[in-house]
Order: C-alpha cells, then sequence, then structure tokens
C-alpha cells in the first residue's frame, strides 16, 4: 500500500482553464481601472463610452460566468465555493454603498455566480438523489 503525498491527491489543474481565468482577471483589472479613471479621476477618455468597450465589458463577465460553469464540477467544496462568492458580492455591495452610494452596486456578477453554484448544487443533489428527470 503505497502511501500519496497530499500534492499527489489533489486533483489536477486544467492549464488552458487556469491561462483563460488569467487573462480574464486581467483584462477586468485594466477595465476597472478605465473606469476609475473616467468616473473617479474624469479623465477625458471618450473611446470607454463606445460599443467597443461595452463588448469588452461584456467579454469579461461572459467569460467569468462560463469558466464558472466549466469549473464547478471540479470544485471539492462546492457549496462553500458558492457561498464564499456570495460573501464577496455582498461585500462589494456594502463598500460601493459606503464610498459611493450613487454607484452602489445591488446585484453584479459575483452575486449571479454565487447564487447560480448553489442552485446547482442543490439540482445536482437532487439530481443524484434521483429526484428530477434525467434530460
Amino acid at each position: 500500500m503505497s502511501n500519496k503525498s497530499a500534492e499527489d491527491k489533489r486533483k489536477p489543474r486544467y492549464g488552458i482553464l487556469d491561462g483563460i481565468r488569467g487573462l480574464v482577471l486581467c483584462s477586468m483589472i485594466i477595465y476597472h481601472g478605465c473606469w476609475d479613471l473616467v468616473y473617479i479621476f474624469h479623465m477625458d477618455f471618450s473611446w470607454y463610452q463606445s460599443r467597443g468597450a461595452y463588448v469588452w465589458q461584456q467579454s469579461i463577465c461572459w467569460g467569468f460566468i462560463l469558466l464558472s460553469g466549466f469549473c464547478f464540477r471540479m470544485s471539492r467544496r462546492p457549496v462553500r465555493h458558492g457561498l464564499t462568492v456570495l460573501g464577496a458580492g455582498l461585500l462589494v455591495s456594502v463598500v460601493t454603498y459606503m464610498a459611493m452610494p450613487s454607484e452602489f452596486i445591488l446585484y453584479g456578477v459575483l452575486y449571479l455566480l454565487g447564487l447560480a453554484g448553489l442552485v446547482q448544487c442543490a439540482v445536482w443533489a437532487l439530481w443524484n438523489r434521483g429526484k428530477l428527470p434525467p434530460f
């Protein structure tokens, strides 16, 4: 009987998913940096109001949503993960309400991802118990 180290017991990482996640994260940081320049520091950056900037913003949202869906089944603790992401969404709401009430974020992508993950956990649990018909 062989003793596997903790490193050997971990689930494998998928480099392509990690790479896409890193690109989407960097894109989000740059996008929000531009938002800060336009709306907090009042810089004249007219391109930021264009259709191209909107497509950029949507690509970030959809990138995170699609990655979240792909990676859900890979999580060892999906309920905890969903609650953590939902908690991050709540934290964003509290911070934006306190720091910038005019830009208060009530329901954002983090809420969506957290709630979707929790709903997915419930559906998955029912499916595995045979309570839902196969589609």
